[in-house]
């Protein structure tokens, strides 16, 4: 996440959020595997609760802004648990289930999990 990333999604917003991260390859960091960026700025990230910003929060590993970073997972960690949601195999893909049957109108948000709202 970024503060200064262009509004507007596009590969030129990838590019420069890809360049805050060379310094890293200049002091030799090593990474624990494969780098995937997503860049986002911080309203986009506030705004919701995406399964791939769920992902980041119950997998991921923070380079940069541990602060922020913690709080954003605590968040996600506490509705994750609080929906009953977990990682399974399906098709090849890791994927967010339901160990039983749901009501088509849950939700789920920074703020925790709503079943049928």
């Amino acid at each position: 996440m970024l503060s200064r990333l262009p509004a507007v999604r596009s590969a030129t917003r990838e590019q420069e959020a890809e360049a805050t991260l060379h310094p890293l390859v200049g002091l030799g960091l090593a990474l624990p595997g494969s780098l995937s960026l997503v860049a986002r700025t911080p309203s986009e990230v506030d705004s919701n609760l995406t399964p791939l910003l769920l992902d980041v929060c119950a997998e991921g590993i923070c380079l940069f802004g541990d602060a922020y970073f913690q709080s954003l997972r605590t968040l996600a960690l506490r509705a994750l648990d609080q929906s009953g949601l977990q990682r399974q195999l399906v098709a090849g893909t890791l994927m967010w289930v339901f160990p039983h049957a749901r009501t088509p109108n849950w939700r789920l948000d920074w703020n925790g999990f709503y079943d049928g709202v």
